[in-house]
């Protein structure tokens, strides 16, 4: 009996580990406290901060659509869009928050490591396009580099003693997917940190921060898909002793999302997951011939909600008909489960839609005067709600490195909602980073105004840098590749871009004698 009872304590001590071996990132606007002395908003590229548990910004439409201007097809043509699409059915793969149980997490569904490498791409400086365009999403989606939060400065104060003193406060921003509780792992590997200042020139300003470090140090590394945004498209200080480990390298690619990106999404969508919000700009109601607006069904009912559950409770009316006129705008609303991605074809000279405009009707959940009802509504899409584009997009600083991609930054964008989600106590306080939402689209206009997120890449490639560090002479033989992109996975490579470049090309340039 003691060693079955030994086996099943076995048991549950790998479930629980198993369990508590994850980690993820939630990402919003900078607060007042995330200031670039202590590692946040240190350039123009970086994205937001980390957020605590109930300050999350999520998207709260079921689609979101995705078009290119002529910019990205003139230089990345049709084998450019497939490489975008591949990433975005990496997010369409992904199933309703339903199905994703803590038994799907820990299952072979979400690997701990979705990368590798293609070794030719990699001795070629070649990034691959799909998988930037993957990270970038995610990270528009609402998550955080988990790598880079895991451990993070809340302040850093020095005293007026003799001699003076420096104090560092240092918490997690990293969270476990299935317990919730506060994580210094990611994907399995346990991560530690070390506080270190950060000098110009190799950082544009100086900073300090907790800088992560694996404890084992044969174990996997900065495997999150959210983390693969990091870099802000800079890439202006990667992989040394004393800096970050940022963004994708040369020949990596991703082929989906990990645990840890799955169960990070999974917080972000789920029913449990309620807030106060008001239904997104251009969202609106559907009224029926009847005078009720709402999907019809049995008995001239309403649809129950599309998460299936039936509510109980004392405090708590399930109506089904929601009948009226006037849609209901504010209220507490769960996770909206799933988020799509769908093309929308457009005149990218014009800037105008060619085809019919996309009608998303769904299934509105929401909580008001404590009844639980539901809304049929509807947002009529005439313009993508994300862009891609491309660009000279310049160097970084004054490294001759080029900017990888630009994209539309979250301050000022996301809308902060903690006012309507929080309480304010007594004594000093510090106003709540979130919750809040992420506006699918702006208002509709031209040159692209129209689209909430827009995506510009680099034009700058195939370029190759030379330096008075690696060589005093300074001609072709002593440069070295510095941006290529690409599209490829572990054997093959798809497409080098600008269109119509070949590998041949590239390998002349690459490997000259």
């Amino acid at each position: 009996m003691r060693r079955v009872m030994k086996a099943i304590g076995t048991g549950l001590l790998v479930a629980t580990l198993a369990a508590s071996s994850s980690g993820f990132s939630l990402l919003g606007p900078y607060t007042t406290w995330q200031v670039s002395q202590i590692g946040y908003n240190l350039t123009v590229t970086d994205l937001g901060g980390p957020m605590a548990l109930g300050e999350e910004y999520r998207l709260t439409v079921p689609l979101l659509t995705y078009g290119f201007d002529q910019s990205f097809l003139q230089f990345f043509g049709t084998n450019g869009v497939r490489a975008v699409e591949a990433a975005f059915q990496v997010l369409n793969d992904l199933p309703h928050v339903t199905a994703i149980t803590d038994d799907y997490l820990l299952s072979t569904n979400c690997p701990l490591d979705s990368s590798g490498v293609n070794f030719t791409a990699q001795g070629m400086g070649i990034l691959d396009l799909k998988s930037t365009v993957l990270g970038m999403v995610v990270a528009q989606m609402g998550l955080a580099s988990p790598e880079r939060y895991a451990w993070t400065l809340r302040s850093r104060t020095v005293t007026t003693t003799t001699p003076p003193a420096t104090n560092y406060l240092v918490v997690r921003r990293n969270f476990d997917p299935i317990t919730l509780a506060p994580s210094s792992f990611v994907n399995g590997t346990l991560y530690t940190y070390d506080i270190r200042q950060f000098d110009p020139p190799a950082v544009p300003q100086q900073f300090w921060d907790a800088v992560e470090s694996p404890v084992d140090p044969q174990a996997s590394t900065y495997t999150s898909v959210a983390g693969a945004d990091d870099s802000g498209g800079g890439n202006f200080i990667a992989n040394t002793v004393n800096t970050f480990a940022l963004g994708l390298g040369s020949g990596e690619f991703l082929r989906g999302l990990t645990r840890d990106d799955i169960g990070g999404l999974r917080y972000l969508l789920r029913f449990n997951n309620f807030n106060i919000e008001s239904l997104a700009p251009g969202v609106s109601n559907v009224v029926r011939s009847n005078g009720i607006f709402g999907p019809s069904g049995p008995s001239g009912l309403g649809l129950p909600s599309p998460y299936g559950p039936t509510f109980t409770g004392t405090n708590v009316v399930l109506n089904l008909t929601n009948s009226g006129t006037n849609a209901i705008i504010v209220g507490l609303r769960p996770g909206i489960g799933k988020v799509s991605f769908q093309k929308l074809d457009f005149d990218s000279f014009l800037y105008t839609v060619v085809s019919r405009p996309v009608t998303n009707t769904f299934i509105d959940v929401v909580i008001t005067n404590s009844i639980v009802t539901n809304q049929l509504v509807q947002r009529i899409i005439t313009f993508p709600d994300i862009l891609f584009t491309a660009s000279d997009l310049g160097v970084v600083g004054t490294t001759a490195i080029p900017f990888r991609y630009a994209r539309t930054l979250v301050q000022g964008r996301w809308i902060n909602n903690a006012g309507t989600n929080f309480i304010t106590g007594t004594g000093p306080v510090v106003a709540p980073g979130g919750p809040g939402v992420i506006p699918p689209t702006t208002a509709a206009g031209g040159g692209g105004a129209g689209a909430g997120i827009i995506f510009t890449f680099s034009t700058l490639t195939p370029s190759f840098v030379n330096s008075t560090t690696n060589s005093f002479f300074q001609n072709e033989g002593t440069a070295t590749p510095s941006l290529s992109w690409g599209y490829f996975d572990q054997s093959t490579i798809f497409a080098i871009f600008p269109t119509n470049t070949t590998l041949q090309e590239l390998e002349a340039l690459v490997l000259r004698p």
